[in-house]
């Protein structure tokens, strides 16, 4: 049980990190599979708690769908500080 709370976060982590700093091209489907993850571990946890074979299938394959298209797990871009501008004389 732990295993899965543990593999759950991680990949609530994930999808929820490539929906929000991913390529906004993609934010579409990257909102699509963040709620599809979250609605499908409620359900498994609340209602069908014993096809963990089933349900383990879904959990991986929107996890490996969302780093394939995403390119990995993006993350937040780098601060970057702003040069100062030089003003002509």
């Amino acid at each position: 049980m732990i295993a899965f709370l543990w593999f759950a976060a991680a990949g609530i982590n994930v999808l929820y990190c490539n929906y929000r700093y991913g390529d906004p091209e993609l934010r579409t489907v990257n909102a699509f599979l963040l709620a599809a993850f979250v609605v499908r571990f409620l359900l498994f946890m609340s209602v069908s708690g014993l096809g963990l074979n089933v349900d383990l299938c879904y959990f991986v394959g929107w996890l490996g769908l969302s780093v394939s298209l995403n390119g990995g797990v993006c993350r937040r871009p780098a601060f970057q500080p702003v040069a100062a501008k030089s003003r002509p004389l």
